[in-house]
């Protein structure tokens, strides 16, 4: 199970980042890989991990206009969460403040809503998410259905 939020530029008249420029941004900053081609950006450290996809230009992109998105984050719940929560909320945060975007979190929205980034309601939706992932694992547990052991 995974956290999957989208980001898209808060001014949507202006000239969309490209891949270059978020991959100068990633490069610059600790235990980043590049995956130039997939396009991927992975943090690495200790037992956090998680990752940037680059998904633009958004123009050129096949799903509706509202549901389109500049780059995504990934977090899988294997992760130590605890420990990775407040070192990708900081990423995050950095992110959005340098490349002035707003985040949608499709975690409990039905529709596309971008708005500015909270660390309250990232960390809010980290810990619904966990929650929920924790009472699948036990009912499929209960039901006797083998789970990954990578997963907790």
């Amino acid at each position: 199970m995974t956290i999957d939020i989208s980001f898209r530029p808060a001014d949507t008249n202006t000239k969309e980042s490209t891949y270059s420029d978020f991959k100068a941004h990633f490069d610059a900053r600790e235990y980043y890989e590049c995956d130039d081609e997939l396009e991927e950006f992975i943090y690495e450290h200790g037992t956090s991990a998680f990752m940037f996809m680059f998904e633009g230009p958004m123009s050129t992109q096949l799903v509706p206009e509202q549901e389109r998105s500049l780059i995504d984050f990934s977090m899988s719940f294997v992760c130590d969460i605890n420990a990775t929560a407040p070192i990708a909320c900081a990423e995050i945060q950095e992110l959005v403040k340098k490349f002035n975007l707003l985040y949608n979190d499709p975690q409990f929205h039905d529709h596309p809503r971008f708005v500015a980034f909270s660390e309250a309601d990232f960390l809010a939706s980290l810990a619904e998410s966990a929650k929920l992932g924790q009472e699948v694992a036990e009912e499929l547990k209960a039901q006797g259905i083998p789970l990954n052991p990578d997963i907790r």
